[in-house]
């Protein structure tokens, strides 16, 4: 005969199981789902460039300014295209080390 402490797991974990499955039914993996998610931001901020390039938020917006930076302004808003951004990171890479 099974103690009641191992009844309990039984119990327990069958009941686990069932919400396990419960939440995968009703959260299904589905194409739809995916159109309801917030699309990736195409843009940096300023502070977030700051903290890739490990620069203060100072030294970087003089960077946006003297056009070292890709970047656009927007109004008072610097945005900074992530794509132009990996691209100019990239380019400034390889040529510092066809230099060394």
């Amino acid at each position: 005969m099974a103690t009641p402490a191992a009844t309990t797991r039984d119990h327990d974990r069958h009941h686990e199981e069932h919400h396990i499955g419960t939440v995968v039914a009703l959260r299904p993996q589905s194409p739809g789902s995916l159109a309801r998610r917030r699309p990736e931001r195409a843009v940096y901020a300023v502070r977030e460039v700051a903290e890739l390039l490990d620069l203060s938020l100072t030294s970087t917006y003089q960077l946006l300014r003297l056009g070292e930076i890709p970047a656009k302004q927007l109004g008072s808003r610097w945005v900074i295209p992530k794509q132009a951004f990996h691209n100019w990171l990239n380019d400034t890479y390889s040529t510092t080390d066809n230099e060394e």
